[in-house]
Formats: C-alpha cells, sequence, structure tokens
C-alpha cells in the first residue's frame, strides 16, 4: 500500500491521469512553465506543478532555447552552402554537356566564348563556396550544437527527476509517481513521436533520391544504348521492316557527321552529373541513413514505452527513486547516442584549450 492507503496500481493510475495523454501539437516545446498549465489535473499534479515553475527548470529551458536556435541557424547555413554547391557543380557539368552539342566551327565562335565564360563564372562561384564550407566549418558546429541543445533538454527531465519534493496531500498523487508521467507525456512519447514521423519523412525524402540515381543512369545507358542501334546495329535492324522507318528517321535526325556522337556524350554527361548531384544530397541531407536511424529509434523508444515503463511505474509507486532513476538513465544514454561523438569531441577542445 501507497500514498495513504492507495495500492500501486492506483498510485500509477492517478498519477498518469494527472500529467494526461501526449499531445503531439503542444509538447514538443521545452516549456515547463505551460506543461504545469496544459497538465490534465493540476490539483492531483499539484506536486509536479511546483516544480515546474521553479527557477532552475526555466534557466534549462533558454539554455535549451540558445542551444536550439544556434543549431538550426548552423544548419540552414550549412544546407543553403551546401546545396549551393552542388547544384552549382551541377549547372557546370550541363554547360560543359552542352559544348558537347555545338560543331566546332560554333564551338570557336560567340556562342562557345560566352559558354566557357558562364562554365568560368560558376567554378568561381564553387570555389568560394568550397572554401566558405572548409573555414567556416557549419557542418561541424551545427552537429556540436545539436548535442549541446539535446544534451540541455535532458538535464532539464533531469532536473525535474531530481527536485525535491513535499508530500503529498491525499488529494494529490505522489512526486516520484508524478515526475516519471512527465518523462514519460513530455519526452518519451514526444521523442517517440519525432523520430518516428521524420522517419516517414526521411524516408519519403529518400525514394525522389533514388529516383534520381536512376534517372542519371538511364540517361547514361540510354545515349549508349541508342548509339548502338543508329551506329552499328542500324543496318541489321533496318531489315526488320517494323524497325526500317523508326531507325531510319531517328537516323535521318543525326544525318551530320559526328552529332550522334555528340548527343550520345552529352546525354551521359549530364547523367553523371545528375547522379554526381543526388550523390552529394545524399551526404548533405542523410535521408537515406536517417530513415533507418530513425525508425529504429522509434522502435526503441517503443520498448522503452511498454515493459520498462511499467516496472518503472511500479517502482515510482513504492517510492523507489533509484528505479526511476536508471530507467530515465536508459532513455538519456538511447537519446544522446547519436551526439555522443561531437559531445566527447567538443569537450575534448575546451580541455585542451584550458591546458593550453
Amino acid at each position: 500500500m501507497t500514498d495513504g492507503g492507495s495500492t500501486g496500481p492506483e498510485t500509477t493510475q492517478r498519477a498518469e491521469a494527472a500529467v494526461g495523454p501526449h499531445q503531439p501539437a503542444a509538447d514538443w516545446r521545452l516549456e515547463p512553465e505551460t506543461h504545469a498549465k496544459a497538465l490534465a489535473d493540476p490539483v492531483v499534479a499539484a506536486p509536479l506543478v511546483e516544480i515546474l515553475n521553479r527557477k532552475p527548470l526555466a534557466e534549462l529551458r533558454e539554455i535549451f532555447n540558445r542551444c536550439d536556435a544556434a543549431a538550426n541557424d548552423r544548419r540552414d547555413a550549412y544546407k543553403r552552402a551546401a546545396q549551393a554547391l552542388a547544384w552549382t557543380g551541377f549547372a557546370i557539368v550541363v554547360l560543359a554537356g552542352a559544348q558537347l552539342l555545338l560543331p566546332m566551327r560554333q564551338l570557336a565562335g560567340d556562342l562557345g566564348d560566352a559558354l566557357g565564360v558562364a562554365q568560368l563564372a560558376l567554378i568561381v562561384v564553387a570555389l568560394t563556396l568550397s572554401w566558405w564550407l572548409q573555414w567556416r566549418r557549419p557542418f561541424q558546429r551545427w552537429r556540436t550544437e545539436r548535442a549541446e541543445a539535446e544534451s540541455a533538454r535532458l538535464k532539464l527531465f533531469e532536473a525535474v527527476l531530481s527536485q525535491p519534493s513535499r508530500e503529498a496531500l491525499p488529494s494529490e498523487a505522489p512526486a516520484l509517481a508524478l515526475k516519471l508521467e512527465y518523462v514519460r507525456r513530455f519526452l518519451l512519447e514526444d521523442q517517440k513521436a519525432y523520430f518516428a514521423g521524420r522517419g516517414a519523412e526521411q524516408k519519403d525524402a529518400s525514394f525522389w533520391l533514388a529516383a534520381g540515381r536512376w534517372i542519371g543512369f538511364l540517361l547514361i545507358a540510354g545515349s549508349i544504348i541508342g548509339a548502338l542501334l543508329l551506329g552499328p546495329l542500324a543496318p541489321m535492324l533496318m531489315e526488320l521492316t517494323p524497325l526500317e522507318a523508326v531507325i531510319g528517321g531517328a537516323r535521318d535526325l543525326f544525318a551530320e557527321p559526328g552529332s550522334l556522337q555528340r548527343m550520345t556524350l552529352f546525354l551521359s554527361t549530364i547523367g553523371a552529373g545528375l547522379q554526381g548531384l543526388v550523390l552529394a544530397y545524399v551526404f548533405i541531407s542523410f535521408d537515406e541513413r536517417n530513415a533507418a536511424v530513425f525508425r529504429d529509434m522509434a522502435q526503441a523508444l517503443s520498448e522503452f514505452a511498454g515493459a520498462p515503463l511499467k516496472q518503472a511505474r511500479a517502482s515510482a509507486a513504492c517510492g523507489d527513486d533509484a528505479a526511476v532513476q536508471a530507467y530515465f538513465a536508459e532513455i538519456r544514454e538511447l537519446l544522446l547516442s547519436e551526439h555522443l561523438g561531437w559531445r566527447l569531441a567538443r569537450e575534448f577542445a575546451e580541455r585542451h584549450a584550458a591546458a593550453t
């Protein structure tokens, strides 16, 4: 028996009902004061409401907001520059392919000069973007700031669990059970929904990247096959009555000497450039990698919301603070796993700077 006569399951039910179910539209905001107002039954959850309105949590919220905003700024800067570099490279390839289409007499004229100047300008842009990405290191800064933001998020929930609390009144649920339900609603369920949703988005995005790769491959393969059909294989194919008119008409389009070869080189170049563009986007967005990682993360969090949560609730109802802390520590380790390398690198750099 706990809480003045309530059984463990009754304590858990009261705490769960008082905190309420996850609300995806609002719970993602890391605002303890707002969370306190959003609880299903603030009267029964009064010990938790008092904790959520304390100054240390507001300070941790501000730290998270600063790190989160900085991470988002670094991410946007990196993606803008990297995507611009990828498209600039593709444009250079397209111009090179266009030059392959031109007969030599036109390539040596004003049109060829204009294409050359445009290509040179794009090369200058590409070099500038490459230098900026190397000098400013927005990717490294983004990942480091994101690691700091996620660490700050978890420190806030850790602080909620560690805050001292008064003894609950008969009309209230025990503070430890309420703290656990707070972690369940605003961290566990929220992060599970985030990773599941983002995993689906990344999967959709990876589909379009795969489609781009196939288009590039088909351009290369199609140009080579077309050159064979209209070149060495054309006499044999024209003996087949259904194909005679088709092959003959297509060959007429490339009657000028070298035009078929130039078109083949052009399409192959564009196909290769498109595959390069897609590959750049793979490394910029990590869509394929994130789709798998986020799916696995959502599944792992779903498992934490099953039997481990049930056991933690039983421990909370019995007042076993150490067991609840251990449950949270496992969730914390999982959520920080993706960012661990960046956090360790930053801590090493800070220690090295302090030593020198």
